[in-house]
């Protein structure tokens, strides 16, 4: 049985003012890298790291982790906004009547993004990616909230999921044939 801990990446400016961040690329805030380094040494111990590849999950895993070898898997980055990237839920709902439709259905693609089907293929895509690399015991993966709700949706042992905390996650457990036969909420 493997363990995997998946961890939503520490707070951006876009996350305190609750903007669509998306695939830019952008650092963690001055909070964010002190609410991870005031947890430094608290997560536990792990074989293996994975993240999105994204600077703010690179940077989360330095915090907690330190300089460790880690493995990016570019298909588990945050949804693909386009247009809707940097810009608020209130912006967007009375702006743009494509939001209120995307917010609608599976299949609305965000101008210059991807739909929610799209997303969803592209994760289970990287699940995969990630569940056929070795490891022993627990391994880390650093993501996003976005990712990290399709993940566990996916894997269907959650009744409902919203984002988790920026810095916390899920712990996994993982059998022999790559599927998922435990959840819960981390811390």
């Amino acid at each position: 049985m493997r363990e995997l801990l998946c961890l939503r990446h520490g707070t951006t400016e876009q996350n305190e003012k609750r903007l669509f961040t998306g695939t830019m690329d952008v650092p963690l805030s001055e909070r964010g890298r002190a609410e991870l380094t005031a947890l430094s040494g608290t997560y536990p111990a792990a074989t293996r790291f994975f993240t999105s590849g994204m600077r703010r999950a690179a940077e989360t895993l330095h915090l907690l982790y330190g300089e460790v070898e880690h493995a990016d898997i570019s298909d588990l980055e945050e949804y693909r906004f386009g247009r809707f990237q940097n810009r608020s839920h209130d912006d967007l709902y009375e702006h743009e009547p494509i939001y209120r439709e995307w917010l609608n259905s599976q299949e609305t693609v965000c101008p210059g993004g991807e739909s929610r089907a799209m997303f969803d293929a592209r994760v289970r895509s990287g699940w995969r990616m990630l569940v056929a690399q070795p490891w022993e015991g627990r391994a880390v993966l650093v993501s996003h909230g976005g990712t990290m709700v399709r993940l566990v949706r996916q894997i269907g042992l959650v009744e409902e999921v919203h984002p988790p905390h920026n810095g916390a996650g899920w712990m996994l457990q993982i059998d022999a044939e790559s599927r998922v036969v435990h959840c819960e909420a981390f811390p």
